[in-house]
């Protein structure tokens, strides 16, 4: 299992890399409000394209939403969308810490840590001692 959340991981952020906004763009990572319904998803990508933008990517590990490239100007366009929970200018290609940052933060929430992706879990360890 961990060496499968690891893999993932390391497809996430290569395939990040190679994901730069074209000219006269920027990319953004649009997050969807919850509950996230199939509803919210179309209007969603109707909105991006709408704008001109390009979905580069379709998240839906940790939160749902998606990775886009936007001409610059339209992503007020996005302001008071009630669909958005948030939206942030992805740096990630720019500065590679940030998604390792990010990718921590979100196996924080899940009880999970980078450490138990790469190394043994002594947690878990322990548990196996206590059940036999």
């Amino acid at each position: 299992m961990r060496s499968i959340l690891l893999f993932c991981l390391i497809i996430i952020f290569a395939s990040s890399l190679t994901l730069a906004a074209e000219e006269g763009f920027t990319d953004f990572i649009i997050a969807l409000s919850k509950p996230v319904t199939k509803d919210k998803l179309e209007k969603a990508k109707a909105d991006i394209k709408k704008a001109g933008g390009k979905i580069n990517h379709e998240i839906t590990l940790g939160l749902e939403g998606f990775a886009v490239s936007l001409p610059a100007d339209q992503i007020t366009a996005f302001d008071q969308k009630d669909y958005i929970d948030f939206v942030e200018e992805d740096k990630s290609e720019k500065e590679p810490g940030l998604l390792v940052t990010h990718v921590e933060n979100n196996a924080k929430t899940a009880n999970l840590s980078v450490n138990s992706i790469t190394q043994d879990d002594p947690t878990a360890e322990t548990s196996n001692n206590n059940a036999g």
